[in-house]
């Protein structure tokens, strides 16, 4: 199956084609290796910068290995590589040791605990592939200026908000970022979201989010999920109680 496109191909120039007079496309991709060819092609010919969100951790040492090679390609022509990661990539020993590497060779890494973008590549701030499907088989190339320019501020933010990949052990980096975590999975909870959605967001399997949340019915003394419904509420309604006496 080749390349399935929207409208017309977005070429790697980018503005080649708005200075031709033509307007901003989308090119839609598909299916994985499509994809992948694309990123790959369009990363060759950055000259500035890669910026990319990849939510969800589970990477193949053989795709690890892919991948630090062709971060080390861009390092060394003088491109600037950023990657944010959910905080559960953090206890995940491979993806550490790629984080080492990477990040000897100049890379930068954050993690943030919730994603709220799927998987996410700016090239240049002139060109964004971002995921349209959770299985990762579709994807959306964007050359506008004006969406571009939102997608990197989105990504700014959440680099803002991030916390520096520190090659702790899991006991430090419980400490670190579980609160967060659990703070997240509270305020999701909250907003009526299913397990199985909450999970996707914070980057945890399903056994690693269940036992997240058994810990929140510990902390909160709930016996079920209905009454710790119950009393999330009322820890929120304290929250603001406590930010309104102090405006």
């Amino acid at each position: 199956m080749g390349v399935r496109v929207s409208h017309n191909s977005i070429g790697m120039s980018g503005e080649s084609e708005w200075a031709a007079g033509r307007p901003p496309v989308m090119t839609t991709l598909s299916p994985a290796s499509s994809i992948n060819a694309y990123i790959e092609e369009l990363a060759s010919s950055a000259t500035v910068e890669i910026a990319s969100a990849q939510p969800g951790w589970t990477r193949t040492p053989d795709a690890l290995e892919q991948a630090l090679t062709k971060t080390e390609s861009c390092l060394a022509k003088g491109v600037r590589v950023r990657t944010i990661y959910q905080h559960a990539a953090r206890f995940n020993e491979p993806m550490k040791e790629y984080v080492r590497r990477a990040t000897e060779l100049g890379g930068e890494f954050r993690t943030v605990a919730d994603s709220h973008f799927d998987r996410m590549v700016l090239v240049d701030r002139r060109v964004a592939v971002i995921s349209t499907a959770n299985d990762h088989v579709t994807a959306t190339a964007i050359a506008d200026p004006g969406v571009v320019g939102f997608l990197v501020d989105l990504y700014e933010r959440a680099w803002s908000h991030g916390k520096s990949f520190n090659l702790t052990g899991p006991r430090a980096a419980s400490t670190e970022v579980v609160p967060e975590i659990r703070t997240r999975i509270k305020e999701l909870l909250m907003a009526g979201h299913s397990g199985a959605y909450i999970a996707r967001r914070v980057g945890l399997r399903k056994r690693a989010y269940d036992n997240h949340v058994a810990a929140i019915k510990v902390e909160l003394g709930a016996s079920n999920l209905v009454q710790l419904g119950v009393l999330l509420a009322r820890e929120q309604q304290g929250v603001r109680q406590d930010q309104a006496a102090v405006s």
